[in-house]
């Protein structure tokens, strides 16, 4: 399943949108590397440009289905953001041997994005692996990191101006 923005990546890949795109188009943070400096996170959300306004997509993993046993994850992003439209799309994985149910969620505001980061860099909002997207830049969050996918441009901006901490481990 292609995000509607970002046709090169596979949400349904088990390879997390990071390792789907080249290193000129990708940046990750360790969570704990922004939790040990304070305001970083607001600074990446500035050079972003994801302010009030800005709207943003997100897409995750939300259910399992099979004839024996249908598991929801327990998201609670209805705590953090104000949901008004959510598509459910069922993929069927030869690996899992079940049905992966797919949400999207459209229109979620930056400030409740920014709200919903800061949740889970303090531990206080149950790890997802979840994509956020715009036009502009993919942001996809797992318990240990947040990757960031761009334009070549838009990257590159971005490490200059955050090149001391942000992960260089898988660059090329």
């Amino acid at each position: 399943m292609q995000l509607k923005t970002y046709k090169d990546i596979d949400i349904t890949n088990p390879a997390p949108p990071y390792f789907q795109v080249d290193d000129s188009q990708r940046i990750r943070f360790g969570w704990t590397v922004l939790e040990e400096n304070p305001g970083m996170l607001k600074r990446i959300f500035e050079s972003l440009k994801l302010e009030k306004q800005i709207a943003v997509d997100c897409t995750f993993l939300s259910a399992y289905e099979s004839e024996a046993f249908k598991q929801k994850e327990k998201l609670h992003l209805g705590r953090k953001f104000v949901i008004t439209n959510w598509k459910e799309n069922k993929i069927w994985s030869d690996d899992l041997e079940c049905t992966c149910v797919y949400t999207t969620i459209t229109n979620l505001n930056g400030e409740s994005l920014y709200r919903y980061m800061i949740g889970l860099m303090k531990g206080h909002q149950r790890q997802l692996h979840i994509c956020f997207y715009n036009e502009s830049y993919l942001l996809y969050t797992s318990s240990d990191v947040l990757d960031i996918v761009s334009s070549d441009s838009n990257i590159s901006i971005l490490k200059e101006a955050f090149r001391e901490y942000y992960d260089t481990y898988h660059a090329e």
